[in-house]
């Protein structure tokens, strides 16, 4: 009798620890990505940074008023970005799927691809950057709404940490005004500390890249000598150091942004 009792309770403790196994394996199934879309994340995210590469070129060769250049790097991100469109557009990663503004935002994009090339083609330069400036913001924005930040998203907090600072390149601060010393202190502050977290977070082997580790090396020792400038309330050496701050944040984007 004992020993049929015994048996009776591990085969209910076996159907138990059966039960057990099988609702985790349900739970499983239903949080796993679903099969072949694991990976589509990141693989949309390397595709558009394979498209944003030569945009960056082409807003750099604009500024630089290199026509032609800027016209070859335009058609490599059209193409860059139709093969993007043509394989996520209707299929969007698991991460964008809930995104109402999804088609929205690629398709902006893609408006605009085809606007810069049409005046670019027609000899309107600062037309070309200005339909072309906005999609930095449109590419950030579908990240940020969607909860996801890359190195481009910390390198674009950079560039934007350096806006108020480019403002007195053309407008000099009055360096013997206490409220504008403490102003320009929080500003430096705020760009060192943007730049301090775009260097914690590089991306995937890059940590040795001789090229990043320079700029990166550089900026840090403009914003100290910035803030030497102020401190010292010397405005050449102010304007100067600003200069090649600017310098080395743009060079950050275009090359690895």
């Amino acid at each position: 009798m004992k020993t049929v009792m015994k048996t009776g309770i591990r085969a209910k403790s076996g159907l138990s620890g059966m039960a057990r196994a099988i609702g985790l394996f349900l739970l499983i199934a239903l949080l796993w990505p679903p099969p072949g879309r694991a990976g589509e994340t990141a693989d949309f995210l390397a595709a558009s940074a394979e498209a944003y590469g030569p945009y960056r070129g082409a807003v750099s060769y604009l500024r630089t008023g290199n026509q032609g250049l800027a016209a070859l790097a335009l058609d490599e991100m059209a193409v860059r970005w139709q093969a993007l469109c043509d394989r996520f557009r209707e299929r969007p990663p698991a991460e964008f799927a809930a995104d109402p503004a999804w088609r929205d935002s690629l398709d902006e994009i893609t408006r605009r691809i085809e606007q810069a090339r049409a005046r670019l083609e027609a000899g309107d330069h600062k037309g070309t950057a200005g339909v072309l400036g906005p999609i930095r913001a449109e590419l950030g924005d579908l990240r940020r709404r969607n909860g996801i930040v890359t190195f481009s998203d910390r390198v674009d907090a950079l560039s934007a940490a350096m806006e108020p600072l480019w403002f007195y390149r053309r407008n000099p601060p009055d360096l013997n005004d206490a409220q504008v010393i403490l102003r320009l202190r929080e500003q430096a502050r705020a760009f060192k500390q943007a730049l301090e977290k775009a260097d914690r977070n590089l991306p995937t082997g890059t940590n040795n890249d001789a090229q990043l580790r320079r700029l990166f090396e550089g900026s840090f020792a403009g914003i100290l000598r910035l803030e030497r400038a102020i401190g010292e309330r010397n405005q050449r050496f102010f304007a100067g150091t600003l200069g090649e701050l600017r310098s080395f944040e743009r060079l950050i984007w275009l090359n690895f942004g």
